[in-house]
């Protein structure tokens, strides 16, 4: 179910009592994460069932204003690459936990990704996301978000490159291509 913005602390110190591993009260993406997550913000629980790690990025773009002067119709515009906004936290992968994301946010976009080996987990010049399979997009307005982020299950991560399975190729015979046993 997630976490209320108002038990965040609550939750985590739930979580250390129990010495839970998972990080159930875990990103915020409001104001790049510094402080406080201010009242009205979207809490999205993130069920990463796969096996990459995800980004996420928002965007704030709204209704096409001359569509509805003009035509009467509801029409949301489209986000492209430069506008979105990265999270400045990252979900591991096979995790629950939740998303914190602004009140104004349209669009929320989930990217899967691999972590090069010779990098620390968390740092970003380590990661590498994927094309392919395609980022998700989730759609939302002031009031209305999905109940939560589900990220199907899967037996190996994702990959574009043998550089992503160390250890092993990547089995590009299979769509979208997975790491090999």
């Amino acid at each position: 179910a997630g976490c209320a913005s108002a038990l965040m602390t609550q939750c985590v110190d739930e979580m250390a009592k129990w010495k839970c591993e998972s990080s159930v009260c875990g990103s915020n993406c409001v104001d790049q994460g510094n402080g406080v997550i201010p009242p009205g913000s979207h809490i999205v629980p993130v069920n990463n069932f796969g096996a990459n790690a995800l980004r996420f990025s928002v965007c704030f773009r709204t209704l096409n204003a001359r569509s509805l002067n003009r035509f009467g119709m509801v029409v949301q515009e489209r986000c492209q690459p430069h506008d979105f906004h990265l999270c400045p936290y990252w979900v591991p992968p096979t995790t629950f936990t939740a998303i914190a994301l602004p009140r104004n946010a349209s669009y929320l976009k989930v990217e899967f990704c691999v972590v090069d080996d010779s990098g620390s987990y968390g740092d970003e010049a380590y990661y590498h996301c994927l094309a392919d399979p395609a980022p998700r997009e989730y759609f939302g307005t002031e009031t209305h978000w999905p109940s939560a982020v589900d990220v199907e299950f899967a037996k190996a991560p994702y990959c574009a490159s043998d550089r992503d399975c160390p250890g092993s190729v990547c089995d590009t015979v299979q769509y979208p291509p997975i790491c090999a046993p």
